[in-house]
């Protein structure tokens, strides 16, 4: 039901199957994945991931519809130097994937909360460069309790302070220094140079992950002519891969510099034998 054909990779942990056994937890109970993962009969094994499919459908339906309303709000916002959105309770469950979403999009920090009568929690996500945590920590004399790290933080304040705290954090993070990210490329690699026996290899180094990423390789110069999607997701196809963008900014940059020669920044996408890719950056 995640699509994994053969071998399981980081990869597919990462992107089919926790995204899945996540979805319980952010919209109803967690033990539903417990049961699953500790399920020995095969036929409950299926049911009960049936009941995990049904819900993960469901969160990505409250997922999208609590987007579509945050994206309402921040139209107001985009000149700030962060993106605060107030929402009801029953986006608490999806309010960090719309705050990654939104920073994302953007290139901004975001906060989402989920706000309810008494107190409201939120899930924050910055931006690559920009420690999160150092402009909240300044503010943590508001929170009843919060956590975090230099990319995300959770924090939960009384509704009655929310005006207040958006008018800080508005000032606090205007003046948290932006660090341009490097990129850290592994090798040179045409695009002609990718085989089987290479995706081979870089299956045997498996697992990847924090702390040891999949390789970064740079092709040669190539021609931007044929793409397909949109924003969202694009697909440029040259030399008969196809390497794709889920990065908004990143999509934006190649769809102004259609029909022109560059060279791309990108990963192996190992399940399909190096025919596909993934576009990490292109030349400026």
């Amino acid at each position: 039901s995640s699509g994994i054909k053969d071998r399981v990779s980081s990869r597919d942990v990462a992107f089919s199957l926790s995204p899945k056994l996540n979805a319980p937890g952010r919209v109803s109970k967690p033990y539903v994945s417990l049961k699953l993962l500790l399920e020995k009969d095969k036929e409950r094994a299926k049911r009960l991931l049936m009941t995990i499919e049904k819900l993960n459908e469901f969160r990505k339906a409250l997922t999208q519809k609590a987007f579509e309303q945050a994206l309402l709000q921040v139209q107001s916002q985009l000149e700030d130097s962060v993106l605060i959105v107030r929402l009801e309770e029953w986006a608490g469950g999806v309010a960090g994937i719309v705050a990654g979403r939104l920073a994302s999009l953007f290139s901004k920090p975001a906060v989402v909360f989920s706000v309810g009568k008494e107190e409201s929690t939120a899930s924050v996500r910055g931006v690559e460069g920009m420690d999160v945590y150092s402009a909240l920590e300044g503010l943590s004399h508001m929170f009843l309790k919060w956590g975090g790290h230099t990319s995300a933080a959770g924090l939960t304040i009384k509704t009655k302070d929310l005006e207040l705290f958006e008018r800080l954090a508005k000032e606090a993070f205007s003046k948290i220094e932006v660090i341009a990210p490097c990129l850290y490329i592994d090798m040179p690699l045409s695009l002609d140079q990718i085989t089987p026996s290479l995706v081979r290899e870089l299956d045997s180094l498996e697992p990847y992950g924090e702390g040891f990423p999949e390789p970064l390789f740079l092709s040669e110069p190539v021609p931007l002519q044929e793409l397909e999607g949109n924003e969202s997701r694009l697909t440029l196809k040259v030399k008969g891969k196809r390497l794709t963008s889920w990065d908004v900014s990143l999509n934006k940059k190649l769809l102004k510099i259609l029909g022109t020669q560059r060279r791309l920044v990108y990963q192996i996408d190992r399940r399909y034998e190096g025919q596909l890719g993934i576009l990490v950056d292109v030349e400026a």
